[in-house]
């Protein structure tokens, strides 16, 4: 038996050894950078970033991992004195604080002159992951970062984020992450997005957005929070192939959650929606100048028709269309709803409150010979039961925000964090100044809490977990984070495929998403580098589909591993995953 073992040892080590190159590369170093107690005492992220280039763009080390690590009592800040844009893959990881818990902050560096860079990350090709980070958006001199946080300007840049959090206390009119080429991937988990606000109606400054017309290859968002922004989890004019929203938290946003005309696939459930769509729409205003009259702001979700000016280029037709939207939670408080009442009786306007689909997108749901693909279910209007002592004056100052914006046209220069001073508010979004002893008014990692007591909620996803963002209960993100193989209401595949693992690095959890075209017997392992296998994620007869799956590497060590993806039928396909602890 023992020989056995040890042949098939050999022979899984020898297949391993037939994969492609890039499977085999050796295991990345690390670059451990420190942290800047003040702007000038050592070099900034670009710097590092920069000397570690040739002068032809490509890195001296492609395999290296820049570690953000803070060994002291003391809370300080990563500066970034210009835009980093990178031709090649590029990982950032940060480690918390050992003392504080804090992470690692990034913000910009401030100039002599004035101002501040542009932006943190403007990628150009390859692909980025982000890991344990704090993006601050604004410096300690008060200049921030008036374009997006991460701005991918190339085609099929895939960026990967996770327990990330994106703090715009600068309020200037940008994205966390604004996609500018074609096919591009976004991965996000278990991130916050908070006081993304600008000072316009216009719904800028959110988490993502994809330019133009240019098309979306892949966008998903699972167990994240926003926290009183502008816009929302995804959307853009162009074409979006896949997007998923899963248990995700929205809290007082003024824009839709999603905003996306064409969509071929899409997969929304388990989220919590309070307080969406904030703004509302004026039927006699620009905000109702779209494509079939729906795509206005008042509604939750900004789907639509197809164009058929738009629609050619990739040969969508209504029945393609696959859209799932099923088991979320969505309220508006009665004080927010009563503002507009009061608002359109002293003024007399048109201005209409929010609702969670329009007449038109609720057809789309309903009118099966159309769009006999799309599902809309167990979706209810009911309060989670926030913590009130936030709640009520934060929702003040929203209502005090809607009514002037509304009042002034656009144009009153206000932004809705400037009500949060107000004297009968007694919510603040913290004043997030970069200090020397950062935990000492920030907390880890962000002072709401936004677990909720509707019991009912907290288990009505339609995975038996709670409704949006599990991070708010840790216990069952464990569980949710080691629970079997999930599939993924998209597309039934055609071909038999493995997607790179998300996140990448890891530590300790990564998701795997693959496809089976046909119903088959297919197994997927994981091996380390001497072809030994360390963890089987499932094996047996799967019906064709797309499915995910979580990878706990806690009990391994950190390094290289290979997964594996096999068919009955003898079809194969490896990826390599990285384990950092």
């Amino acid at each position: 038996m023992k020989k056995a073992v040890g042949m098939l040892s050999l022979l899984l080590s020898a297949a391993l050894f037939t994969l492609p190159h890039q499977l085999h590369a050796q295991a990345p170093d690390t670059l451990v950078l420190d942290a800047n107690p003040t702007q000038g005492s050592g070099p900034t992220i670009d710097q590092a970033i920069s000397g570690d280039t040739t002068v032809s763009g490509q890195r001296v080390n492609p395999n290296r991992v820049y570690v953000l690590q803070q060994a002291g009592p003391v809370d300080t800040v990563y500066f970034i004195g210009s835009i980093i844009y990178s031709r090649y893959n590029l990982t950032i990881i940060g480690k918390p604080n050992p003392v504080t818990g804090m992470l690692p902050v990034i913000a910009p560096a401030y100039y002599a002159s004035g101002g501040s860079p542009r932006e943190f990350f403007d990628p150009q090709g390859g692909s980025v992951t982000f890991r344990n980070l704090y993006f601050l958006f604004k410096n300690i001199n008060g200049a921030g970062i008036t374009g997006n946080g991460i701005d991918p300007i190339g085609d099929s840049i895939t960026v990967t984020l996770d327990h990330c959090v994106f703090d715009d206390y600068a309020r200037i009119n940008q994205y966390a992450v604004y996609l500018n080429g074609s096919w591009d991937k976004l991965f996000v988990t278990n991130c916050e997005f908070r006081d993304f606000q600008a000072a316009t109606t216009n719904q800028a400054g959110g988490a993502s957005w994809a330019s133009g017309t240019l098309p979306a290859d892949t966008v998903v968002f699972v167990n994240n929070t926003l926290f009183c922004i502008n816009g929302g989890l995804a959307g853009g004019p162009g074409f979006h192939k896949y997007v998923r929203i899963e248990h995700n938290t929205m809290f007082l946003c003024r824009g839709q959650a999603l905003q996306s005309r064409e969509i071929s696939n899409a997969s929304i459930k388990n989220n919590i929606f309070y307080g969406v769509a904030a703004l509302g729409a004026d039927t006699n205003s620009y905000l109702n100048q779209a494509h079939e009259g729906s795509f206005i702001t008042n509604q939750v979700f900004g789907f639509d028709s197809l164009s058929a000016t738009r629609n050619p280029p990739y040969n969508l037709a209504e029945s393609d269309r696959h859209i799932t939207i099923e088991n979320n939670a969505y309220f508006w408080p009665q004080a927010f709803l009563d503002n507009f009442t009061t608002f359109k009786s002293d003024t007399g306007s048109t201005i209409t409150p929010p609702v969670w689909m329009s007449t038109y997108v609720t057809a789309m749901f309903t009118n099966q010979s159309t769009w006999p693909n799309n599902l809309a279910q167990n979706n209810t209007n009911v309060d989670p039961g926030f913590d009130p002592s936030f709640t009520a004056p934060a929702v003040d100052s929203l209502n005090l925000f809607i009514k002037d914006i509304w009042t002034a046209g656009g144009t009153s220069g206000h932004y809705w964090g400037q009500y949060m001073d107000d004297p009968y508010t007694v919510y603040l979004v913290p004043n997030h100044e970069v200090s020397g002893n950062w935990a000492s008014t920030q907390g880890y990692p962000v002072p709401e809490n936004l677990a909720y007591s509707n019991t009912t909620l907290q288990s009505a996803g339609t995975d038996g977990f709670a409704l949006g963002d599990l991070n708010w209960y840790p216990d069952q993100l464990k569980v949710y984070n080691t629970t079997a193989v999930r599939q993924l209401q998209n597309a039934v595949p055609t071909k038999f495929a493995l997607s790179q693992n998300y996140p990448n690095p890891f530590n300790p959890t990564t998701r795997i998403e693959y496809s089976v075209p046909q119903n088959e017997f297919v197994s997927l392992k994981v091996y380390n580098v001497l072809g030994q296998e360390v963890a089987t994620l499932f094996e047996g007869t799967q019906r064709n589909g797309n499915y995910s799956v979580t990878f706990d590497g806690s009990m391994l060590a950190s390094g290289v591993y290979i997964y594996r993806l096999q068919s009955g039928e003898g079809a194969s396909i490896a990826k390599k995953l990285v384990l950092m602890k």
